[in-house]
């Protein structure tokens, strides 16, 4: 027969063993139980769309509303801020592209910090940039416009949609590359930037493919290569700049990042379920009619991914003699 004592400690264990949380418990806690913000740091009609394609989606797979915010401001500063700050929870998600990585390339001084205070979630896909010509110019290879360049150093002017963004550096990346001088002509946005191509304002460009493929296909400019690893499945016409000599492979990527301290079972879950989603032929087939290449990524390495195309910008940006604002 137990004592008093020994059936008192005994009592006491058997509570703490009650109470104890195994390794792992917190991580068995349901997600998603109520709608999940996505914000996209931009203003509707770009990147946003992607999200929406998304969004209707993982609300019917997870049984949670998964909500698009657009949240525009100061080059996607504004939104980008927002989900730093707000609780990591896996309830505020930043929908977010390249610019995270040039941005912080271009800017001494950001209210966040790129790398420190986001977790990886999933990488979406990537938009392979166009190397376009007004059709005026008198070349038709990558090999005649470099040839040229060459004879005219700082005539052939390209416009991109702002200084410091990704298509502006990725002009200045390919010009050093190909050791040739060219000259910038900065505007308010893609728009704009297009219609300057369009009207011969500037000599050339180098946009994604997304946004170049109408007039691509309409032959309004002439196409001399897109900066991608291999053919485009729905653009097969088109070679790479590889294929011509030029080592580019460079376009604005999409995916998703959460707030640093996430539960990890909460991003896990959403990385399975985006990578699946955009490998399915119903989204691929969307995704390609916007000219977005489907790339997937495991969390870190997609972290990794990040902090690396932050170190790459800001070398093209010493390279180029661009400085930090």
């Amino acid at each position: 027969m137990k004592c008093s004592r020994c059936l008192l400690i005994g009592g006491i264990c058997a509570a703490i063993a009650a109470g104890a949380q195994p390794a792992g418990a917190a991580e068995a806690t349901p997600y998603p139980v109520r709608p999940v913000r996505v914000i996209v740091p931009f203003a509707p009609g770009g990147s946003d769309i992607v999200a929406r394609m998304l969004a209707p989606k993982l609300s019917e797979k997870l049984g949670q509303s998964f909500v698009v915010e657009n949240r525009p401001g100061a080059a996607s500063v504004l939104g980008t801020e927002i989900v730093a700050k707000s609780t990591p929870d896996g309830y505020t998600i930043l929908f977010c592209t390249s610019s995270l990585a040039t941005t912080a390339a271009y800017n001494k001084k950001l209210p966040y910090d790129p790398v420190r205070d986001f977790a990886g979630v999933a990488q979406v896909g990537a938009v392979p940039f166009v190397l376009v010509t007004h059709p005026a110019l008198p070349v038709t290879s990558v090999k005649g416009f470099i040839a040229l360049a060459k004879k005219r150093p700082g005539e052939l002017f390209y416009s991109s949609p702002g200084t410091g963004g990704i298509g502006h550096l990725v002009n200045e990346y390919f010009a050093k590359q190909v050791g040739i001088k060219i000259t910038h002509v900065a505007y308010k946005g893609t728009g704009p930037s297009m219609m300057a191509l369009l009207t011969g304002e500037v000599q050339f460009g180098m946009p994604n493919i997304s946004g170049a493929l109408a007039m691509v296909r309409a032959k309004k400019v002439r196409t001399l290569g897109v900066a991608a690893e291999k053919r485009l499945t729905f653009a097969p016409e088109l070679p790479t700049l590889r294929e011509v000599g030029v080592d580019l492979v460079a376009g604005p990527w999409y995916g998703m990042v959460a707030p640093r301290g996430t539960p990890q079972h909460a991003i896990d879950l959403l990385n399975r379920e985006v990578s699946a989603l955009v490998k399915s032929p119903e989204m691929g087939e969307k995704l390609a009619a916007r000219g977005v290449v489907v790339q997937t990524r495991p969390p870190q390495e997609f972290a990794d991914f990040i902090k690396a195309d932050i170190e790459n910008w800001r070398g093209v940006m010493r390279a180029a003699g661009i400085e930090q604002e």
